[in-house]
């Protein structure tokens, strides 16, 4: 409907992750670098080092008391993004069947966008609601948290925004994006 032009409704809704590589399960993420033959070596040097005693360097070079990081990874590693792409790579798949066609998933690092484009306001509330509230519990599965104060929604119309809007919590309550 999109390429041929046909579509009378469509939207978007832009989800993030809050704290998303400070919530990430380190056996998780070990799991889904097996499943999904990730090397391992890597993932162990990482989650290795994600564990090293760390602390703070402040003004005048005085240090503050080391800690250790009891979970998640570090957003900085050269390998965290990647690692996160495996982490989420099986629910990333299993929202591309449950939609199938009637919508376009997109993931960068931890934020998702959901477009659909209908021949109704109602198919296009529908599709939007439903892979939200897949992606959502998708995410619960896998212990990450999505922001509702960093969800955007971009509708075609004022209509399709209030149907949305009952079902989503946005960072908005306007009819306007931030």
């Amino acid at each position: 409907m999109l390429t041929a032009g046909t579509a009378r409704a469509a939207a978007d809704i832009l989800i993030d992750l809050r704290k998303c590589f400070e919530y990430l399960p380190r056996d998780f993420l070990w799991k889904a670098c097996c499943d999904h033959g990730y090397p391992l070596h890597i993932v162990c040097m990482s989650l290795q080092t994600y564990a090293w005693p760390r602390f703070i360097l402040g003004q005048y070079d005085l240090c503050g008391k080391t800690v250790v990081a009891s979970g998640g990874i570090v957003a900085g590693s050269s390998f965290a993004t990647t690692e996160l792409k495996v982490y989420l790579l099986k629910l990333a798949r299993a929202l591309q069947v449950a939609s199938g066609p009637a919508a376009a998933l997109s993931i960068f690092v931890d934020d998702f966008s959901i477009s659909t484009a209908q021949d109704t306001e109602e198919q296009a509330a529908t599709v939007i609601t439903d892979s939200y509230r897949l992606t959502v519990q998708g995410l619960k599965d896998l212990e990450l948290i999505v922001a509702p104060d960093k969800t955007e929604l971009i509708a075609s119309s004022d209509t399709l925004r209030a149907f949305i809007r009952v079902v989503i919590p946005t960072c908005t309550t306007d009819n306007s994006c931030r």
